[in-house]
């Protein structure tokens, strides 16, 4: 039974062992999350189970398995998980990392699409962590919008491994039950058949999620269970979708009703994602240029067009062109001149886009240089008046000094010319 939000709400204020409930964030099926502070300061996210919400063993299960395997996976994209406990009515619950950003599910109520390069980024970076999850045998099972979570630090989370399926924890979900969202199921999942499920089950859900997010909507209408069991979704041509090729090519070979047309692995739809990038950012008019790189990192600047501005961003990823992350456009800083620009040509200030200080280095090349500012404009003018007035003070010193000298001269000029004085005559003549 899902609980109206009103009554949820009562609980914010109130304490739970160590922690203070500051406000309601989300409602499930069964659970409820809260954001929180710990008695020393810290900001946190309590996930509750609902207090009337009758758990069954398997589903009491579930819930306490999430923690340790999103804490199995050890992704940094992997909500980190600090503690678990129990309430004072009996009702499990456990902390975890809170959350500042957007989910990808408002993307389909939003009056603008994302755009096609936002959302490959964003299936580029939850593959990264699938193919993480199952290098240590954890399906998540449940891959949908609503469970992408971009942070503001242009990060990309992957939620709620409430329903993920372990090699050693399989016993928890028997044949025939179906656990997940209808919308985003492959055919085995539909129909339950857990001795088929794959990597290639949670590729299914991630090209579904792309199409979904580039469609702005559900793609097809009716029982969806049923419909996930038993008919393959619309093609990106059926859906009248518009995009590069390739990149629709890739989803389309992702939600493959046959198991064996799928990419095998995430890895796998991770790199033909890759290998199509070029043509995503031609497509959205994205030109890319490398800024500096290691054995460890790259940092690229890709420069997009927000709201018909062409606007340059930082994109940290692993590989030139490759991206794990989703950044918002931030615009180049400009420095102002210390002083006024001395003779002759005004200089122009090369002033670097801020770079986070997680991806600083000690001497960064910079990523273009910045137009003539304000003040650097008014400090040119300023320099040209202050030039301007240097010849007519030239010509009035010249002026006193060509004056001064004319007197002078005059002056000796005069008692050379002058007639001698009579001499007195010799007594005794």
């Amino acid at each position: 039974m899902r609980l109206p939000a009103s009554h949820l709400e009562t609980r914010v204020g109130s304490s739970l062992g160590r922690y203070t409930l500051n406000a309601l964030l989300g409602v499930g099926g069964s659970a409820a999350v809260y954001s929180a502070t710990h008695r020393n300061g810290h900001k946190c996210a309590l996930k509750i189970v609902h207090a009337t919400y009758q758990l069954a063993e398997a589903e009491l299960a579930r819930f306490r398995q999430e923690p340790y395997l999103a804490n199995k996976i050890g992704h940094p994209g992997v909500v980190r998980i600090y503690d678990d406990g129990v309430d004072d009515m009996g009702m499990p619950y456990f902390v975890m990392e809170l959350l500042e950003g957007e989910c990808l599910g408002e993307w389909l109520t939003a009056t603008k699409r994302p755009s096609i390069s936002m959302v490959h980024r964003a299936l580029l970076g939850t593959l990264e962590v699938l193919e993480k999850a199952h290098e240590v045998c954890v399906l998540h099972r449940d891959v949908k919008p609503s469970n992408l979570f971009l942070c503001k630090d242009g990060s990309l989370k992957v939620l709620d491994f409430g329903i993920a399926r372990s090699g050693n924890l399989s016993t928890l979900t028997a044949t025939g039950t179906v656990l997940g969202t209808p919308a985003f199921m492959p055919p085995e999942q539909a129909l339950g058949q857990k001795e088929r499920y794959a990597p290639s089950t949670d590729v299914f859900a991630v090209g579904a999620t792309g199409l979904v997010l580039l469609h702005g909507g559900a793609l097809r209408q009716g029982n969806e269970l049923a419909l996930a069991a038993l008919m393959p979704l619309p093609k990106p041509a059926e859906l009248g979708l518009d995009g590069p090729r390739a990149f629709l090519q890739v989803l389309e070979k992702a939600v493959s009703f046959d198991m064996s047309a799928r990419y095998e692995s995430a890895a796998s739809m991770r790199a033909a994602l890759v290998a199509c990038t070029k043509e995503v950012a031609a497509w959205d008019g994205v030109e890319t240029r490398a800024v500096y790189a290691d054995d460890k990192r790259t940092v690229r600047a890709e420069m997009v067009h927000v709201e018909g501005q062409p606007t340059e961003i930082l994109v940290l990823a692993k590989r030139i062109d490759d991206a794990v992350t989703i950044v918002q456009p931030r615009p180049p800083e400009r420095r102002e001149p210390s002083e006024p620009p001395g003779r002759g040509r005004a200089s122009l200030d090369p002033s670097p886009m801020a770079v986070p200080s997680t991806l600083t280095r000690s001497e960064p090349e910079p990523l273009s240089e910045a137009p003539m500012s304000d003040g650097s404009m008014a400090a040119l003018r300023s320099g040209a008046r202050g030039r301007g007035a240097s010849p007519w003070l030239a010509l009035v010193v010249g002026t006193v000094i060509l004056a001064l000298g004319a007197g002078l001269f005059a002056a000796r000029w005069s008692e050379s010319h002058a007639e001698p004085k009579a001499m007195p005559s010799p007594p005794g003549k």
